[in-house]
């Protein structure tokens, strides 16, 4: 027998040191709720993991921006329905101004609350905000609005509020206006529609023309006519002025007799002569709309006629229930989203428990079963030692 290396008791603390490394794990895991508490325990279940934890965080972020975005929608909705109500009691009041049995007095007194019914309308569109913004004018907010649903980047659902100004409201009713501007040379005045702001230099060259401050509609019509040149003539559609301007500058650039290039940008047309300048002549451009422009900020019922009146009220009306409409429509939207929000982000959490969740009924079996092997591994590593002892009845 030899005692210089006692095999068995290292044998037995060995097996010791790995078991209480296994108690230790167990413990860890039962202490913390979690199997993985460090890299080592799963090095690619911490890394799923992590990825899932961005994922469960964003979608309940955008759980909370869809619910912000409900309350918007229907603070907006509550202003649109109160506005509506007011243009109804106008409507009646223009019916009223108009019958025959009213004389001049009677209109004047209805006047004064029909006045007063439209300035209560400007109240409220300056009035209502949300998170300090307003809502319904067409500044407070950028049109769409862009709400983030989702977990990611572009995640988005848009959402119009539009704008209820009486400036904005009701437009039905104006005279079709003429603008014509050459190029290196003063800007015709007018009153019906904003001026064309033009930024011309002293010598040929690069010119431009400013449409961005008319308000220009769907059925306006733009012609551009350059001396010595083809007529070019464009007429706003559903796209929008910018995309006229886009096809009239295309239009222009095709004369490379005249012009080397021309483009379009935010209702800016830019027009680059020739390199020598020599070709580059006057363009006329010419505005004419057939649209009505008279808006609900400057009516009035003093009149015995109240058929443009009651054409722009109901044009107003018409154009707050087809924005409470889309009001309406977001709101079921915005709904069903944070239904699958919600429905997401709990199988979210529930695939992340699966990977990095503590399995109790499995841990405290391991605890268990480690905690005996501890305890074997200990009384045997008593005995290892205590069999040194017999080598003392071989030399008495």
């Amino acid at each position: 027998m030899k005692i210089a290396t006692n095999i068995r008791a290292l044998a037995s603390s060995t097996s010791l040191a790995t078991n209480q490394r296994d108690v230790a794990l167990a413990m860890e895991r039962l202490a913390t709720g979690l199997r993985i508490n460090s890299a080592a325990d799963d090095a690619a279940g911490l890394a799923i993991a992590s990825k899932m934890t961005s994922q469960i965080n964003g979608l309940d972020q955008a759980i909370r921006n869809s619910n912000d975005a409900v309350g918007l929608l229907q603070t907006a909705d509550a202003a649109a329905g109160q506005i509506e109500n007011i243009l109804q009691r106008m409507r009646e009041l223009s019916l009223q101004s108009s019958s025959g049995t009213n004389g001049v007095s009677d209109r004047n007194a209805l006047n004064t609350e029909f006045q007063s019914l439209k300035y209560e309308i400007s109240r409220i569109v300056t009035d209502v905000e949300w998170n300090s913004r307003t809502l319904l004018d067409g500044h407070g907010f950028p049109s769409p609005v862009n709400i983030q649903v989702g977990a990611n980047q572009d995640q988005t659902v848009p959402i119009e509020l539009g704008d209820l100004s009486t400036d904005s409201l009701g437009i039905i009713d104006s005279q079709s206006y003429y603008i014509s501007h050459a190029l290196n040379s003063p800007v015709m005045s007018v009153t019906t529609a904003a001026a064309i702001a033009s930024t011309v230099p002293a010598i040929t060259g690069v010119n431009t023309l400013d449409f961005s401050g008319l308000s220009l509609v769907e059925g306006d019509r733009i012609t551009l006519t350059v001396t010595g040149g083809s007529e070019v003539q464009v007429i706003v559609g559903s796209d929008g002025l910018d995309a006229a301007l886009t096809s009239a500058a295309a239009s222009l650039a095709s004369q490379t007799e005249l012009f080397s290039a021309a483009t379009s940008s935010n209702g800016v047309v830019t027009v680059t002569g020739l390199t020598d300048g020599s070709a580059l002549t006057n363009i006329s451009v010419a505005l004419e709309s057939s649209i009505p422009r008279i808006s609900l900020s400057n009516l009035s019922i003093t009149s015995s006629d109240s058929s443009a009146t009651l054409a722009c009220i109901d044009q107003a009306v018409t154009s707050i229930s087809s924005l409470r409409s889309g009001y309406g429509a977001s709101l079921n939207r915005l709904d069903h989203t944070v239904d699958y929000l919600q429905n997401s982000f709990q199988n979210a959490l529930e695939s992340r428990s699966r990977i990095e969740d503590t399995d109790y009924a499995s841990e405290t079996t391991q605890l268990a079963r480690t905690k005996i092997i501890q305890d074997a591994a200990t009384a045997m590593l008593v005995q290892a030692n205590q069999q040194a002892k017999i080598v003392l009845d071989l030399i008495k």
